[in-house]
């Protein structure tokens, strides 16, 4: 059962799945290999918001739009691998850069190619940035050097995010919860041998022998997956179900696959994985009302404790107004974090699991 306003807080919020504007901004939540480590993250930045300033010399690129232009502005942000700041991708200003509560403290990589828009950091601290236009992974050293490039194949363009694994290696994730291994600039796979690796589950916990998880609806395996579902329907419940492979895969690179409810997430719109680390799912899900004169959305994060099919907690997150990112958050086993863009600036709030478990 879905809670109600009073045990979710405030709560008007923005459809993600259900919106064009979300579904390309969303979809995706860039990640590193998941492997739980000590950051160095004091426990008072678990928590907390940070606004990051429009312009100047510690501030972000921002072009406010109009009647014939888009609002744009950064696409992207992680959580640093060190420390209490975070990594944005200033797209417009076609570098990355690390912020941390004063602002814009240091320039990671100064040039970025101009169709960057989303990246993750790999367990080493090394950035793969995605290249949309070019199709191709592009890799960064601590030091913001170039250290190579991994082509993306026809069949894996339209993922939405990309993951850094370590050694170099790249997965990319489909709106439709598959993930495809790209490997690495040193050991590239040939293009025919990338659809064989792909994989049901949109998320995968590879800190352990893992979970390979994915969202649905109760239609049954075959039915469409609750990502990007365009005409939500009321009453409508999200599952999260554990993907266990049963065979090789199929012509055409389908792997088979058995799949075991783990929790009913209650009635919602749709429903999407941001990450798993440490056998913790961190999922977002939205609650679209079409009956107002104007189309209402609710959204709230939810945390489940997977070995034990429980639900940690669950908890209201906020409004993107000006646009949203493509890559909106991060989760690191510690705290959740949602990159809001504002009239003031970027908006980073960061979400400790034990505001979550209240």
């Amino acid at each position: 059962m879905r809670l109600s306003n009073r045990s979710l807080g405030v709560a008007t919020l923005f459809a993600c799945a259900s919106l064009p504007l979300g579904f390309f901004g969303c979809a995706r939540e860039g990640s590193s290999s998941g492997k739980s480590e000590s950051t160095g993250t004091s426990q008072a930045a678990l928590s907390g918001t940070v606004v990051v300033p429009w312009g100047g010399s510690e501030g972000l690129s921002f072009h406010p739009g109009g009647d014939e232009s888009a609002t744009r502005g950064p696409s992207a942000f992680a959580f640093a691998r060190r420390g209490d700041g975070f990594l944005v991708l200033d797209g417009l200003a076609h570098r990355m850069v690390g912020v941390t509560a004063t602002g814009v403290t240091s320039v990671v990589v100064p040039e970025l190619p101009r169709d960057a828009d989303s990246f993750a950091v790999s367990p080493e601290g090394e950035l793969a940035v995605h290249r949309a236009i070019s199709a191709q992974i592009d890799l960064f050293g601590a030091k913001g050097q170039r250290t190579g490039s991994v082509p993306v194949p026809m069949e894996a363009r339209d993922a939405t995010v990309v993951h850094a694994l370590s050694q170099g290696r790249i997965m990319l994730e489909h709106p439709f919860q598959e993930r495809y291994l790209l490997g690495s600039p040193n050991v590239p796979r040939q293009p025919e041998l990338v659809v064989p690796t792909r994989r049901e589950g949109i998320a995968a916990d590879f800190s352990t022998t893992g979970y390979e998880i994915v969202v649905r609806h109760p239609e049954g395996e075959e039915a469409p997956t609750v990502v990007g579902r365009a005409i939500p329907r009321a009453g409508s419940h999200a599952y999260l179900l554990e993907a266990t492979p049963t065979g090789e895969p199929a012509e055409h690179g389908t792997l088979p696959y058995r799949t075991k409810q783990l929790l009913d997430l209650g009635e919602t719109t749709s429903a999407r994985i941001v990450g798993i680390v440490g056998g913790q799912a961190c999922v977002v899900l939205e609650h679209v009302d079409l009956a107002a004169s104007a189309v209402h959305v609710e959204r709230e994060i939810a945390v489940v404790d997977l070995a034990n099919a429980q639900l940690v907690g669950r908890i209201a997150i906020e409004t993107p107004t000006l646009y949203t990112l493509r890559q909106e958050f991060a989760f690191d086993g510690k705290r959740i974090g949602q990159a809001l863009p504002t009239q003031d600036g970027l908006t980073i709030r960061t979400i400790a699991m034990s505001e979550v478990t209240k």
